[in-house]
C-alpha cells in the first residue's frame, strides 16, 4: 500500500476513532494534504484526550506579569509602548488578540489589563495551538467605523 493510501486509511480510521470516543463529526476540506489533515486529526485527539481541561485565567497562563497602572499611564505613546510589551508577552504564550482599527491605545491597554488578564483559558500548551481573543467580543456594541 502507498504511504498516501496508508495515511488516508489512518485519517479515516482516526475520524472514526473521534466520533467513537467524543461524538465528534470532523469534516477537513478536501484540498487539505493527508499530512495535514492527520496532524489536524492527532492535534485534536491529543486535545480530547485531556478533557475535562483544567482552568486559569489569561494572566495565570502567561506567568502573572507585573501589569501596568492605569491611572500613572498619561499618554498615548505611553499606552502604546505598555500595549506593545503585553502584545509580546502574549504572543510568546500562543496568544492573539484582534482589535478595531479605531481603537486608542489607551483603551487597548485597558482592555488587556482589566478585559483579557482575568478572562478563563484552557490550560493547555500544545505547538502550533493558539488562543484568539476578539475586543469586539467582549464589547459588542464598540462603535465601528466604516470608510466612506
Amino acid at each position: 500500500m502507498k504511504k498516501d493510501q496508508q495515511l488516508k486509511l489512518e485519517n479515516e480510521l482516526l475520524k472514526i476513532r473521534l466520533l467513537a470516543e467524543t461524538g465528534a463529526v470532523v469534516h477537513i476540506d478536501s484540498d487539505a494534504s493527508p499530512e495535514m489533515e492527520h496532524a489536524f486529526l492527532q492535534m485534536v485527539l491529543t486535545i480530547e484526550s485531556q478533557y475535562p481541561l483544567k482552568k486559569t485565567t489569561v494572566h495565570n497562563f502567561i506567568g502573572e506579569p507585573l501589569l501596568p497602572v492605569l491611572e500613572h499611564l498619561k499618554t498615548e505613546q505611553d499606552c502604546s509602548l505598555e500595549v506593545e510589551k503585553l502584545l509580546q508577552v502574549l504572543d510568546l504564550n500562543s496568544i492573539d488578540v484582534v482589535f478595531p482599527e479605531h481603537l486608542s491605545w489607551k483603551e487597548m491597554l485597558r482592555f488587556l489589563v482589566q478585559d483579557l488578564m482575568p478572562e478563563p483559558i484552557d490550560d493547555i500548551r500544545m505547538p502550533q495551538l493558539r488562543a484568539l481573543f476578539f475586543y469586539d467580543t467582549f464589547h459588542p456594541d464598540s462603535p465601528v467605523f466604516l470608510p466612506n
